[in-house]
């Protein structure tokens, strides 16, 4: 499959990231499972809690919102021009998943596992050395620092793909974190790193025995 996100739109004419947590506004109900504090068999990468490593995976294509028609070439057409792939099938299936075609989200995908939607923002996953605790994860947790000096608070955060009860180390944060040029070209906007910050309800991390550090 060709790597999403990587596509050959001009992000600059994509609209701006959009969206997310909005006060007076509940989460999508389906969001709220993936908040249960459940761990099942979880892997301790190092005995030390820490930060292993992030990364900028997607630009653009969280929160597309052609991906909501029922009409199968409006959303690739929309995924295409937001930038993303999409994947020509040869199946005798009839229903076949649109994550099959593309890696681009729609807004209302995006809100059933952040719980808010968004539009046309960036994804970038956080790896940890011990997993979290899935009822602490939060946007406000976040701050990414991108080379032209600005910082960025990510509009959702959530667990989500990682939905197994044994895979909770890795967060996935949505915003406006980059775009696809080049380290060293004109207008190159890219995240140089990132840091957790206490908020209202600080993020943890579950360790051997159930002890929890923040």
């Amino acid at each position: 499959m060709l790597l999403a996100g990587c596509g050959d739109s001009d992000s600059d004419a994509i609209p701006a990231c959009s969206g997310g947590v909005s006060p007076g506004v509940p989460p999508a109900p389906s969001y709220l499972t993936l908040r249960e504090d459940v761990l099942t068999n979880a892997d301790y990468w190092e005995d030390e809690p820490r930060i292993l490593g992030a990364g900028l995976g997607f630009t653009d294509i969280i929160g597309v919102p052609g991906l909501s028609s029922s009409d199968l070439n409006t959303q690739r057409l929309a995924a295409l021009d937001a930038g993303g792939a999409w994947e020509i099938l040869t199946s005798t299936a009839t229903n076949i998943a649109q994550r099959a075609y593309t890696s681009a989200i729609s807004p209302s995908g995006v809100a059933n596992a952040y719980g808010w939607q968004v539009q046309y923002c960036d994804g970038l996953p956080i790896e940890f050395s011990w997993p979290v605790r899935p009822s602490t994860v939060d946007a406000g947790d976040f701050r990414v620092h991108l080379n032209d000096g600005s910082v960025v608070t990510p509009k959702v955060a959530s667990v989500s793909p990682n939905l197994e009860y044994n895979e909770r180390s890795t967060v996935v944060i949505f915003g406006g974190f980059g775009n696809r040029k080049a380290p060293g070209e004109k207008g190159a906007r890219y995240p140089v790193f990132f840091e957790i910050v206490p908020d209202d309800t600080p993020m943890q991390l579950v360790g051997p025995g159930g002890q929890i550090v923040s």
